[in-house]
């Protein structure tokens, strides 16, 4: 995807039209001129899991996956959107019983849609019904082909053209082998699906025929944690190996030379380090923010870093005029990246130059990192003791007044319709480095708030601040978060989608993370040491019932990063570091899910409080205290080679 486009797109360069760029896969059918070159058929590996799993018992069953969903609630409009997909018809790469039929869908949802649907011997145009059922489907066009059983297709719809639906079949030579339309159906929203034999996970491509090209997908692990949610399952099922997988890349902050405005008066401080963690775009691009780590210089200085994903190389940087503890958000069409500065604004910066397209001032520094909602609205939490709304334009939509002498550095999450926003508040006053007057007492709470008007909808009681973020279950929709409580003892809380409190379990130290959840229900989160408590990765039940303690043979560790899942949630991965001087070194685990044994363990030397970014070919991104941005993964990749 990533790379193989780029590299196609660059050699082609001035023969090219400029809004065809970014849009990976474009055709031009009256010419057949192709910008596939270099999509290699070695290398693909295994299919993901979510492929596999997906796969209907039906003969016209439709892999349908909400990652691969484009503007799905949004009309299309004529002659805009092309839909293609390469596929292998023929039973070599996996034993299935449909081998020799291939299908591609559009407008996927509960009552069906249309897919383009080949046999061994014949491409149809079809009408199908709910899970898209052979019983449920109305033939609408036919055409004879003879397909290679051996190579690779190319299947493609064009949906709501200006006089008809078209779908085609080419070889992967460029050859057309079948082309046939039909006219006076109604609109349908872009759900997309598609199944095959041997569908490479990445070939999926949603392109304008107008003037500015529909970008590749919606990206996968676009802000912290992944979703809007915070679940950290964002990419459930992509495959990690179970061995260290090597380093491909690594970008250190130190060739970009740059120098803080202010020199630090604190021995041992003053470099810059990367402490949020990465957003990953569906365009290949890895975002990542910088501070210069003085932490008695305000705002002090920060830079936001535009990586190519397959490479390392830097497309562009920014000066952020403060601190960059806030991870990045990508907008769901990837034009358009989010951030918080300390400098004391929300800024929209343009993910393929970094140019401004607007600041929203706030009244403090904001570490909370942004979510964005289905609609492009951007919710954020300031230091300042208030939650921000923007609108996709930059204007404020609403803010919301904590209580006096509350911060926000919690990153809020959304309920699963967007109708809701969770956040919760800490002190704005001690810490070791503002020592003052003791603070003020504070009824410490998670709130609730309605999203479209920032009215307060309920809240309920905590013991202590809480610095992470409330994390939203995927399948009832509970409310799981853990305060901060100094010294000792921290609760992890179970709270009901109306405020109820469900349960609440004891940490083993205290924690500034974000849950994640698995799909048995299972909840992921790391503390670190507090009054002689070793921090670790701590596992619960659903019902809160402890399951398992991850702590190093050195017992020297702690995890303040949010654990990320893979491999259909059976591995966690999560960055740690050393509690105390000398020994501040840290990396990335991989442990079991199920009883937290040790895959196996990146080094860097450095703190890690970053959690990790995926992208779909099994790549992890994540930064250190070094100012190194590491890439693990497959040397190989359908995505980049």
């Amino acid at each position: 995807m990533f790379g193989s486009a780029l590299l196609a797109m660059t050699a082609l360069g001035a023969d090219l039209d400029p809004s065809y760029r970014g849009c990976f896969f474009q055709e031009t059918f009256e010419e057949r001129t192709w910008y596939r070159d270099g999509w290699a058929v070695a290398g693909l590996g295994e299919l993901p899991r979510r492929s596999r799993r997906a796969q209907h018992d039906g003969a016209t069953g439709v892999v349908s996956d909400g990652r691969w969903v484009y503007q799905a609630d949004v009309p299309l409009r004529p002659g805009e959107t092309r839909l293609g997909v390469w596929t292998r018809l023929g039973g070599r790469l996996l034993d299935l019983p449909d081998a020799g039929e291939a299908a591609l869908a559009f407008g996927i949802d509960d009552t069906g849609g249309m897919a383009l649907r080949v046999l061994e011997d014949q491409l149809q145009l079809v009408l199908a019904g709910a899970g898209f059922s052979p019983d449920a489907v109305e033939v609408l066009a036919t055409v004879d082909v003879a397909v290679p059983t051996d190579d690779w297709v190319r299947l493609e719809l064009d949906v709501l053209s200006e006089t008809a639906i078209r779908g085609r079949l080419f070889s992967a030579g460029a050859v057309l082998l079948a082309e046939l339309e039909v006219d006076g159906l109604a609109p349908i929203s872009a759900g997309v699906g598609f199944t095959g034999v041997a569908a490479a996970h990445d070939s999926l491509s949603v392109c304008s025929d107008g003037a500015r090209p529909s970008t590749r997908f919606p990206p996968l692990w676009s802000m912290l944690s992944g979703d809007p949610q915070r679940t950290g399952q964002r990419a459930l099922d992509v495959v990690v190996p179970g061995v260290l997988p090597e380093q491909v890349w690594s970008f250190d902050v130190e060739e970009r030379g740059h120098r803080p405005s202010a020199p630090c008066p604190l021995p041992g401080y003053g470099e810059e380090v990367l402490y949020a963690s990465p957003a990953v775009s569906g365009d290949g691009r890895v975002f990542v923010g910088s501070q210069f780590s003085c932490p008695v210089v305000s705002p002090g200085d920060g830079w936001l870093y535009a990586l190519d994903a397959c490479t390392g190389e830097v497309l562009w940087d920014r000066d952020m005029r403060g601190w960059i503890e806030s991870s990045p958000a990508i907008s769901d069409d990837n034009q358009v990246v989010y951030v918080g500065s300390k400098s004391g604004e929300l800024l929209a910066l343009d993910a393929a130059t970094g140019a401004l397209r607007w600041s929203l001032p706030t009244r403090d520094a904001v570490t909370s990192s942004p979510v964005v909602d289905a609609e492009g609205n951007i919710y954020i939490g300031g230091l300042g003791g208030y939650l921000y709304a923007a609108a996709p334009d930059g204007s404020l939509r609403w803010e919301y007044a904590m209580p006096p002498s509350s911060a926000v550095h919690t990153s809020p999450a959304l309920s699963a319709d967007g109708s809701v926003v969770y956040v919760s508040y800490t002190q704005s006053c001690g810490g070791p480095f503002d020592p003052g007057a003791p603070c003020p007492d504070i009824d410490f709470a998670l709130l609730a708030l309605d999203s479209a008007t920032g009215d307060l909808l309920w809240s309920m009681p905590v013991a202590g601040p809480v610095w992470g973020s409330p994390m939203v279950s995927p399948y009832d929709g509970t409310l799981y978060v853990p305060d901060f409580v100094l010294p000792g003892l921290s609760r992890l809380y179970a709270v009901s989608p109306s405020g109820e409190l469900l349960w609440w379990s004891e940490m083993p130290a205290y924690s500034n993370g974000v849950p994640s959840i698995a799909p048995d229900g299972a909840l992921f989160v790391g503390s670190y040491a507090s009054a002689g408590l070793d921090g670790r990765l701590s596992a619960f039940e659903a019902d809160g019932t402890p399951r398992w303690s991850f702590l190093p043979a050195t017992g020297n560790v702690n995890v303040q990063a949010s654990p990320t899942l893979v491999n259909g949630g059976e591995t966690l991965l999560f960055g740690v570091y050393g509690r105390s001087e000398p020994e501040v070194g840290g990396g990335v685990y991989a442990v079991r899910a199920s009883d937290g044994a040790e895959e196996w363990f990146f080094e860097t030397g450095a703190v890690v409080q970053s959690t990790v970014g995926v992208t779909p070919d099994g790549r992890a991104f994540f930064g250190d205290w070094n100012g190194v941005l590491h890439a693990l993964g497959p040397a190989l990749s359908p995505l980049c080679d």
